[in-house]
């Protein structure tokens, strides 16, 4: 995975992303992998990887608001919290289980629906966006990009994870590497920089971090 973290620009208000064609529905979106929700090692290794994204925002310092876009259960949120422990962490989603998220406390707030489609209703609010392995699998990379800028408060930070077909594991393995994201092209760490300039990010730093073990052969080891 590449992660990506760029600040809005100060200067350019942001522009309303397109929505038209975003409003797909929730079963059309690839399912949590069921690993994912196990105990044990994996569970070990989502909090370490999240641990590790949580650093990578201090150095900038400790935001007041977090969206987590594409929340799911508010997993990501449940780890980072008592990391930032003054910060309010929010997320988008579109089946239930982001509203169950916000009555279980994990999530402050839960919105029901599409980053692009959310973005006027929360223009201006978040020192920081989440893009967590999420990028590749909406419709429409630009849109989601944009609607992130207009979320973001001036000098807000945008934090992209995304998994880089352009790596050595992905040529090595192809399909293999990442089952889940087949149905959609993947972007390349340098096409989505190239996205983030053209919408006026500027990136303050790339973190290319090993390969793990590809889930579909981490569920048959």
């Amino acid at each position: 995975p590449a992660h990506q973290l760029v600040p809005a620009d100060e200067a350019a208000p942001g522009q309303p992303a397109s929505t038209e064609g975003l409003a797909w529905e929730a079963e059309q979106r690839r399912p949590a992998h069921p690993e994912c929700a196990r105990r044990g090692w994996t569970a070990v290794r989502e909090a370490r990887r999240v641990r590790q994204l949580v650093r990578s925002m201090t150095a900038y310092g400790e935001p007041e608001s977090w969206l987590d876009v594409d929340a799911g259960d508010g997993r990501f949120a449940a780890v980072a919290r008592p990391l930032l422990p003054y910060t309010a962490f929010d997320g988008t989603g579109l089946g239930e289980e982001v509203e169950r998220a916000r009555a279980d406390g994990v999530l402050d707030e839960a919105y029901r629906g599409t980053l692009p489609l959310l973005a006027g209703e929360l223009a201006g609010r978040y020192d920081v966006v989440g893009l967590l392995h999420q990028l590749g699998d909406c419709p429409d990379p630009v849109a989601e990009l944009a609607a992130a800028r207009r979320v973001l408060r001036p000098g807000g930070l945008l934090l992209v994870e995304a998994p880089d077909p352009g790596c050595r594991t992905a040529g090595l393995l192809g399909p293999w590497c990442l089952p889940h994201c087949a149905a959609r092209p993947q972007p390349t760490a340098e096409s989505v920089r190239e996205l983030l300039a053209g919408l006026k990010f500027d990136v303050l730093a790339v973190d290319r971090v090993a390969g793990h073990v590809p889930r579909t052969l981490d569920a048959l080891r």
